[in-house]
């Protein structure tokens, strides 16, 4: 087996919504986009403000060759965090806030910098980036505390509403979803309240609270005020639904052949706990989280865990170097159709990362959760006996 990465950061994105994913072309998300094929925007309006724009294409963050005028000052304080933006590679469109997430040290130094100066007239940027950070890492554990730590001293800044969103999404993806439905309730009194129902429709399937969460997400289509949204948000608002109605139905079958040339169906994995991972080489999301899944694989093969990756590239030499950088030997599916490909169809896929969680008798258990939740479910599922 190859040796294998540690999981990759990202540049900063303006939003991220559930399942967001970095390529060349769309740094949030990797959706369909060819002619005919199913499109997703590349980020769901209801992640966005109200009142905002939204960002056509968002790239990373580029360079400031200009100083913005908050970076202007003579103070002690003004200049350390001046050379933090640069460092960090910063820049800001409106209220949003891009940095380099790759920048560690200069993120270490920001914390040093909020403790050494917590007077400072940079202190909400300074916060607000302190969580960002941590989210465009992928480390959502440590997103979610440095959130709410940013909400209970900037409640009702321009950044707000997004922080709010990201706390709610950092505690779900950190397998935390009673306390993303907590804080979703918690928030329910500030404004654009039903961006964030989302959020805990998702939280509460993942509690295994079904019935609830597809009952919500009704409620939320059939509300006036949210058709009123804009059509991406309905479209982001019913695939959820789809996702949840799924939970607990038999998984698609499938009998085509892996890259290698063989043959592979849904059989072989009856009585095995099956994860299906959408992935892309150029989405970062997918190759932060694939080493980790092929360190849970390692672990639990030989119990029945399987991994059955579908891979989204079109170009195939871009998904061979990914796989040999991974360094898992699990069955891989490849058409180069991206999304207009037979698997991709199958399971009504339409960006990347998605993840599908199936238990030994065949039924979804869970849809598109991030490597925290897939690493404590999979033992579980692992624990239950097939019932045929």
């Amino acid at each position: 087996m190859f040796s294998r990465i540690t999981p990759l950061t990202c540049v900063l994105l303006a939003v991220l919504p559930f399942s967001g994913c970095s390529d060349s072309s769309n740094p949030d998300q990797s959706g369909a986009s060819s002619a005919g094929s199913k499109t997703a925007p590349a980020t769901p309006s209801w992640a966005v403000e109200s009142g905002q724009s939204r960002p056509q294409a968002i790239t990373p963050a580029p360079q400031n060759n200009s100083d913005p005028t908050f970076l202007t000052g003579t103070n002690p304080d003004d200049k350390e965090f001046a050379a933090l933006w640069e460092d960090l590679e910063a820049s800001q469109r409106q209220h949003l806030i891009f940095v380099n997430s790759k920048k560690v040290d200069a993120l270490r130094r920001l914390d040093a910098f909020i403790e050494r100066y917590p007077d400072s007239v940079h202190r909400e940027r300074a916060l607000y980036i302190a969580a960002l950070g941590q989210w465009s890492g992928y480390d959502f554990k440590a997103a979610a505390p440095r959130y709410q730590a940013y909400l209970a001293e900037y409640p009702r800044e321009a950044r707000s509403h997004l922080a709010r969103v990201r706390h709610a999404q950092s505690l779900l993806r950190s397998d935390q979803p009673e306390l993303a439905v907590q804080v979703v309730d918690a928030y329910a009194k500030y404004p654009v309240a039903h961006q964030r129902e989302l959020v805990k429709a998702e939280a509460l399937a993942a509690m295994g609270k079904q019935d609830e969460a597809a009952s919500l997400m009704r409620s939320w289509l059939t509300d006036p005020d949210n058709q009123a949204l804009d059509p991406r948000t309905q479209d982001e608002g019913r695939r959820l639904l789809e996702k949840i109605e799924r939970i607990n139905a038999l998984a698609p079958e499938f009998e085509t052949f892996t890259y290698d040339g063989e043959p592979i169906s849904m059989d072989q994995f009856k009585g095995k706990v099956l994860l299906v991972d959408f992935w892309k080489s150029t989405c970062n999301p997918c190759m932060s989280e694939l080493p980790q899944i092929a360190d849970l694989y390692d672990t639990y093969r030989n119990d029945g865990f399987e991994v059955f990756a579908v891979n989204m590239d079109t170009d195939s030499g871009k998904m061979e170097d990914a796989i040999e950088v991974i360094g898992a030997d699990w069955p891989v599916y490849h058409d180069g159709m991206a999304f207009n490909g037979e698997i991709a169809r199958l399971f009504d896929v339409y960006r990347t990362p998605t993840t599908i969680l199936i238990d030994r008798d065949g039924k979804v258990r869970a849809f598109d959760q991030r490597f925290e939740s897939i690493k404590a479910m999979v033992p579980k599922l692992l624990k239950e006996s097939a019932s045929n």
